[in-house]
């Protein structure tokens, strides 16, 4: 018969990589770590943090690149969220409280 937990990739969920498909698809799925992403820049542009950690687009592409030469598909969808999501919380009028 058909193992009883198997994933949709057809590995068992009693497996470590049937564990890691099930915490990668369900847990963290591409649009919650975007959103994850797109948090962590509001938490940036609208702190003084902005001042001490403020990577630049080729800091962010150059983690990009390394994401995919290590396979660590997850970075990727962080990454996007907060390098797009910075001019959207400015236009909507995020800024570093004064004093």
């Amino acid at each position: 018969g058909e193992p009883a937990l198997e994933t949709s990739d057809g590995t068992s969920a009693l497996s470590i990589s049937g564990f890691l498909y099930i915490v990668r698809v369900h847990l963290f799925p591409p649009r919650y770590l975007f959103i994850l992403g797109c948090g962590l820049r509001m938490i940036q542009t609208c702190t003084k943090l902005q001042y001490h950690f403020n990577p630049s687009i080729g800091v962010c592409a150059l983690t990009n690149l390394g994401s995919i030469a290590g396979r660590a598909k997850w970075i990727d969808k962080i990454i996007f969220g907060w390098t797009i999501s910075g001019p959207v919380w400015r236009l909507f009028g995020a800024e570093t409280p004064q004093g």
